[in-house]
Formats: C-alpha cells, structure tokens, sequence
C-alpha cells in the first residue's frame, strides 16, 4: 500500500531512530494511515457489505469518540448511516466539550453526500430520574446547532417487573421509559424534537469554510468549533485526506462536492505534513480557481524513498506558497479576513446579547428557502438584533415548541442583509425561515415581533387537590393557597412521585373577554397540563411556565384543570428507610437514601391570566 517493506523499518515504531528522525516519523505516519484505512475498509466497510447482502443496513457510530487510532470520517463514509452521540450534564461528563461528540459525524456525512445525522441522545452516568423536558432542551438544542438532524433516545429499559415502577434499569441514560413519571407528557417533548429533527433534514449544510484536516486520524472536532475564525458567524465543515482526493473540485470559484455542498475557501492545517497525494490535489484545486488559505506545510507526511520525487513535491510546495506567483494560497490573512475581502458576510451575526448569553445557529438551504435554527442556550431571557444573510425574501418565525408559524413584522432589508429583533425565552430556540421573496427595499412596519403582556390577574383562594392513593396521596384535600409538595406535614404527600390534578374556577370580565390570554403557571415541578372548560391548549414544559388560552376561556366562570407531574427521586428517598413490603417503589437502582434533600415538586405559582397585546 505504501510501496515499501516495513519489516526492516519496525524499530520506528517503538520510538527507535531508523535512516533519521524525518524518516523514522515518516515511517510511524504511514503506519497509523494504513492501520486507519484498513479499519475502515475491513471492518466498517465489510460489514456493510455483509448486512447489504442480507437486505439489511448499517448503523455505527463510526467517528468515536474512542477514534485516537482511526480516521472517524472515513470509517463514517464506510456505513449506511453514521451516527454520533450527545450526553446531559453529569459528574461522568460535566463539561460540554465531553459531552457532545458529534461533530465529526456531521462533517463527515456532508462531505459524503449522507443527509441523515442520527444521534445517541441524553446519554448519562449518574442521574437517574432526575431529567425534565426543560432539563433536555438546550442540551438537544446545542445538539441539533452541531448537526444532529435524528434522535435516539437512550434509552427504553425493558424492565423484568411489568408492574414495578420505576422498574429494573440500564446503569447509563436518562431513562425514556414507560416508567418514568411523565411518560404521558413525552408527546410534548417528542414533538419538540420531531420538528426540529423535520426542520434540520432539510436541504443541505450551509457552510463557507472547509478546514482540511490532514490525514484526519485521530478525535478531531467532536464539538463545533470555529477555529481561525475569530469573527462569529461563519460555519465550516471539515476535511480528510480520503474526501479530498475522491470527492473535491473546483467550479465557479467555489469548492463544491458531487451530492451539492460547496464552499467558499479550504482552509489548510496549521504545523502539519502534507501527503503527496493531497499537495497534488492542492495545486490542482488552486490552479482551478479554488481559494486556499494556511501556512505553509512543514514537510511531506510519510516515508518518501524516491529523491526525485522528493524534489519535485518541495517545488510544488514553493510554488502554492509564493506570493510572487499569480495563483498561490493565501497566507496572510485569517479564513475570517479572507471571506470579509471575499465580500461573503457572515452568514449570521447578533448585537445585543447579554454578558453572560449564549446564543449558537445552524443553517440549512433547500431549493430556494433559507432555514436557519437559532438557539439561546442559557437559563434567563435575551433579546437580540439576528442579521442573517438572506436578502428580498419575508422572514417567518416558527416556534419549534408550539409549532406556530408567523411572518415577521419587524425587519430591515440593507446590503444583502436581514436583520429581525428576536426574544428568548430561557433556554429559547426558533426557525427563522426565508422562502417567499418580498423586494429588497421592503421593511417592516412594527418595532417588536413578540407580545407585551400586562393588565395581570393572579388566581387567588383555594384549590382542590387530588393525589393518587395508590402511590401515598390523599384522593381529596383543600388547600388555601399554593404550596411545595415537600412542606406538607403528611410524610406521603412530602415523598409523594407521580401525578396530581389540580382544580379551580376563575372569572373573565367583559374588559378581558375577546383578548388574547396567556395563562402564566409561575413555579411548577416539573411537567404541566392545562385544560380550561375542558379544552387542553397543550402541555407547559418550558420557561416560563405559559400556555395561550384564548380560545378556551370566555366571559364569565370558567373551569381550570392543572395535572401536575413531578420526578421520581422524592419517593424513592421516602421508601428507602422503609420495609420492603411498605414501599411503593421497586427498582435496581439504590441511589437515594433517607438523607437525600427532597426535589421542589407541585404547582407553587403563583398562577396568573395577563392579557398579552
């Protein structure tokens, strides 16, 4: 494969000089790509071959993330379908950076024309029914904005108890089971990322920057970064020595690929070796009209026994990069400034953010529409001026929770550009979606795209309250005023799981009767479902805790209905210094004892109606 007898070279292997240092790293280099690629191909490769031949396909999480002797890309290019993974926060994995590892997955089903990214999702060691829907959302959010376009869940347990619950469980994931309490909320949730997912298959990637990465073996960018990028607002893919060589060229100045990708510069490796394969390509793409911007190699990656070819591989080098020569790679200047010179804008940019806000984006083309998905990872509000770079079509905002869809009524069109004032609930996210075209000098005619809410009315009084006897509440009990389920006297109410209804009336007067009506729920643990008369406008898993209920409530007396779904944790602390035969719980996992401090649970408000303008 590489043209020469290893068998007198092995001691390079183990760190021992061979010829000298250049050619014993050479000979290590060629190694690791040959044991990289014969991974791919024997194993990924074959055992796609062998499930094609049985009507089957393959599934693998190819690109790792235990990938140190592989090259993650290639092994992706070799499977049917590639996945990646995600992970929610825990002591096994605290940080973001290893939680999410996916990104190579994406890269490497854009670079090889594969539009569906699936992801193990919500993946833990250490909680265990401790997640809310509100818990998910900005970790699925970061996941979607890295490239994850499909969600599986991990996991469903399948228990040996079909009665016991929580049930005998996996040691890892967050447990998506008909056992968890909110089992009959997870429609919500599912929907949330049913859309997203729908959305985010849309199409094709848009990036501007392809950062080729060498011979790509190794972790690579298991989270989205931007590296030599400076400037926010340009995305990138990246690039292995495999995809360059087979699948890379040059057309109307942009790097394009068979299944429609393109982008607008290659950005090469900072202190690498380049192949001799890939410099040829190099100046083939440069030669072609392609822009390339990096420094200069530091050599030729691997054992190159043939002096003249030796030779001829350094003039090309100091052909690309001398300045003096008309078509050569830019070395000056950062991927961030080339674009600028290149007049490309950034794709999407915002003012306004808070100190401490965290906002991230992805974008996707299809045909003619513009979709981008813009996400507010952090847990208070923001409001943002998005600049997007799409010019003379309506912007529409479409709210991936609710599944509403409305034309903005605040923009501004200039230089190619869009900018629309968006607000974000905590952990908010959006779909802003260009696909109707409007003249380029049209504005819009309001300030704001969202509500103002005002003229409050808090829901004061008693409420009857009802527990499920068979897990420790009691069937029946007023109370005065709305309070945390642990502040109870009563020892089951205090460790009391599961689901309870809340019940009142309340009056609309004729001032309010017509207006739009939000119903703000104020503190509730964790998952909530309203009816009003009897009508369900949905189930409140987000911050704030609101649900428009304009079209159920009337003039007058009207019914208010609230399930309320709490966590497991607060029963099983309870039944841990009980009996056997006294619990109400049955499971494998031990994890919370006596001492264990109780999770805030119930409706504690307060509730309140605001007339949203």
């Amino acid at each position: 494969m590489r043209n020469y007898d290893l068998i007198s070279r092995l001691p390079a292997l183990v760190g021992i000089t061979v010829g000298d240092s250049v050619q014993s790293e050479g000979i290590r280099r060629d190694y690791y790509r040959t044991i990289a690629d014969l991974i791919a191909k024997n194993h990924y490769g074959r055992l796609k071959e062998l499930a094609n031949k049985n009507g089957l396909i393959s599934y693998s999480e190819a690109s790792g993330p235990n990938s140190a002797q592989l090259d993650g890309m290639k092994n992706s290019s070799k499977v049917d379908v590639a996945m990646g993974e995600f992970w929610i926060p825990s002591v096994h994995r605290p940080t973001p950076e290893r939680r999410f590892l996916l990104r190579n997955t994406a890269n490497a089903n854009h670079i090889y024309g594969k539009l569906l990214t699936p992801c193990e999702a919500f993946t833990s060691v250490g909680p265990h029914w401790e997640e809310t829907f509100f818990d998910l959302k900005n970790v699925a959010d970061q996941a979607f904005c890295d490239g994850t376009n499909s969600i599986v869940f991990h996991n469903f347990s399948h228990s040996s108890s079909v009665t016991g619950k929580p049930g005998f469980v996996y040691f890892a994931g967050t447990h998506y089971s008909r056992n968890v309490t909110w089992w009959e909320q997870t429609p919500a949730f599912n929907a949330y990322v049913g859309r997203c997912s729908y959305m985010l298959q849309q199409g094709l990637f848009v990036a501007d920057a392809l950062y080729f990465v060498g011979d790509g073996i190794g972790h690579g960018e298991p989270q989205k970064t931007q590296p030599s990028l400076p400037a926010p607002g340009y995305d990138h893919d990246n690039l292995n020595l495999d995809a360059l060589l087979t699948r890379v060229s040059v057309k109307n100045e942009r790097f394009v690929l068979p299944d429609g990708m393109s982008y607008k510069i290659l950005v090469m490796p900072a202190h690498a070796k380049i192949a001799p394969q890939a410099l040829d390509k190099i100046a083939s793409l440069v030669a072609a009209g392609g822009v390339v911007v990096g420094p200069r190699p530091e050599g030729i990656a691997g054992l190159t026994i043939n002096p003249t070819e030796t030779t001829r591989l350094e003039k090309v080098i100091a052909m690309l990069w001398d300045k003096s020569k008309p078509k050569h790679v830019v070395t000056d200047r950062t991927a961030a400034e080339v674009l600028s010179d290149l007049s490309i804008a950034p794709d999407f940019s915002y003012t306004g953010l808070s100190d401490a806000g965290d906002i991230d984006w992805i974008h996707r083309k299809a045909g003619n529409q513009d979709i981008y998905f813009i996400a507010s990872r952090w847990d208070a509000g923001e409001k943002i001026n998005a600049t997007f770079r799409v010019s003379g079509k309506q912007p529409e905002i479409w709210n991936p929770v609710t599944g509403e869809t409305r034309p903005a009524t605040a923009f501004t069109q200039a230089n190619g550009l869009t900018t629309v004032p968006l607000e974000f609930d905590p952990r908010g996210s959006v779909f802003i979606v260009f696909r109707k075209s409007i003249a380029t000098k049209t504005q819009g005619k309001v300030r704001s795209n969202y509500p103002i809410l005002l003229n409050t009315t808090i829901l004061t009084g008693g409420w009857d309250l009802h527990f499920d006897p068979k897990w420790g509440g009691p069937a029946n009990l007023h109370i005065d005023s709305l309070i945390d389920w642990t502040k109870f006297d009563d020892y089951n109410i205090r460790h009391y799981s599961g689901t309870a209804v809340y019940n009142k009336t309340f009056t609309i007067d004729k001032r309010s009767a017509g207006k739009k009506l939000i119903l703000d729920l104020g503190e509730v643990h964790e998952e909530a479902v309203v009816k009003v008369n009897g009508v369900n406008p949905g189930v409140v898993w987000t911050r704030p805790a609101q649900v428009d209920i304009t079209q159920a409530a009337h003039h007058g007396i009207n019914k208010l209905e609230i399930t309320v779904v709490n966590l497991w944790p607060n029963r099983l602390i309870g039944d841990e210094p009980l009996p056997i035969e006294k619990r109400f719980t049955l499971t494998n996992m031990h994890k919370f004892n006596k001492d264990t401090p109780l999770y805030p649970s119930g409706l504690i408000g307060p509730v309140k109606i605001q007339e949203a303008k």
